[in-house]
């Protein structure tokens, strides 16, 4: 039966429940369940069990199911349900898998934001619903390859993994209240990834999210920075351009990248937007907020501009730093002077021939002997043979 989170499709009608018991347990009394294509009075199948197996989970609850199995659920409170319903719909579930790997996702996810006591009561919450067996005691592990696979075990008691168990590729983890026994015969070979953990279940957690996210001009070049994760020991820069897809374009060790790739343009019609997360040996955090400049992409440029320009000056107003970028089409000698208002040359930042395509200079906010300007409006103009042009720029200090 497909999974669909959520409340059924059709309204529940309170006369009909005050002479239908609501049933809450997946695969019981099934003519109180309405198949999810159908209309009717009852409680569609799609519905009642995922809501009560929430509700045994934020609250706790002690009870016989329809299936005849007595439960016992200790609350792990609505904020921590909550992130583990979150976290098992955007990651581990799509839209046309089954009870089954709901409860597989969950488990996971408790696994990921917090420990074995979670994991514990999600397990048997499930059960409670009549998915799945609740926590088991003791676990064997034998006569198995594990290939390209991702596998939790959790166990009250005792894991043993062994003869013929052998972890070719993918994930395993291990998780026992007592001992974990590893027998002759088990392998995790090479490549594969293999753990495992004794006592009070307790697992390293995800990455805390990074904050503070910024883009910072370096020149043109958009260099990101945020603060540090101290359980991190990389992070992940994601990018995208204008309404496209978002990709991962670095992996960088620290809490800064510079974004080769792109451009700073206050021109451009399309905006760089950018996220970060953070990621530890169990995963990868969730994003921040995002962070955008306008600008474009390298790859989005030709490599000669096919016209004369000079950009807005960014950032403007400035302090003590600002860039302005020209372009040229063809090879040609080129001058660019900073004026203060009354007309007197204050900086030369370019006398030189240069070549054709996107050029950028930077201005310190220095006059030609390195002395601090004073705040107010500046000019500042480019002059080729074929081409010139001035913009107007506001020191701030």
């Amino acid at each position: 039966m497909p999974l669909q989170v959520g409340f059924g499709i059709c309204p529940i009608l309170h006369d009909t429940l005050a002479f239908n018991p609501s049933p809450d347990t997946y695969g019981s009394n099934d003519d109180l369940w309405c198949a999810i294509t159908d209309t009717c009075d009852f409680v569609h199948i799609n519905s009642g069990v995922q809501n009560y197996w929430f509700y045994l989970l934020a609250e706790g609850g002690t009870g016989t199911n329809e299936n005849g199995d007595s439960y016992d659920i200790a609350t792990i409170g609505r904020d921590k349900a909550a992130q583990i319903a979150w976290r098992n719909t955007t990651i581990y579930l799509s839209g046309a898998m089954g009870y089954a790997d709901a409860r597989q996702g969950a488990k996971w996810a408790a696994s990921d934001l917090f420990g074995g006591l979670e994991v514990t009561q999600v397990l048997n919450a499930w059960s409670a619903v009549g998915v799945g067996p609740s926590m088991p005691f003791d676990i064997t592990l034998q006569n198995e390859t594990v290939v390209d696979d991702t596998l939790l075990y959790v166990a009250g008691n005792n894991i043993t993994a062994g003869p013929a168990y052998v972890i070719q590729s993918g994930l395993v983890l291990l998780l026992a209240k007592n001992v974990i026994t590893l027998k002759p015969g088990f392998h995790a070979k090479a490549g594969s990834n293999f753990n495992a953990y004794v006592g009070d279940f307790t697992t390293p957690s995800l990455p805390d999210t990074p904050t503070a996210l910024n883009i910072v001009p370096l020149g043109i070049t958009p260099l990101l920075e945020w603060d540090a994760v101290s359980n991190a020991t990389s992070y992940r820069v994601y990018r995208r351009y204008g309404v496209g897809n978002w990709s991962n374009i670095g992996n960088p060790s620290g809490n800064a990248y510079a974004d080769q790739g792109a451009r700073i343009d206050v021109s451009a019609d399309s905006l760089l937007q950018y996220y970060v997360t953070a990621v530890n040996s169990w995963g990868e955090s969730g994003p921040f907020n995002i962070a955008s400049a306008l600008g474009y992409l390298l790859k989005e440029k030709p490599g000669i501009p096919s016209v004369y320009a000079l950009h807005h000056a960014y950032p403007n107003p400035f302090n003590p730093t600002v860039t302005i970028r020209y372009d040229l089409p063809e090879p040609v000698q080129v001058r660019l002077v900073v004026y203060d208002m009354l007309g007197r040359e204050v900086a030369r930042l370019v006398k030189a021939d240069m070549a054709a395509g996107y050029h950028a200079a930077l201005w310190h906010g220095r006059d030609a002997t390195g002395r601090p300007v004073a705040s107010g409006l500046y000019i500042a103009r480019l002059v080729t043979p074929k081409y010139t042009k001035s913009i107007k720029m506001i020191l701030l200090k």
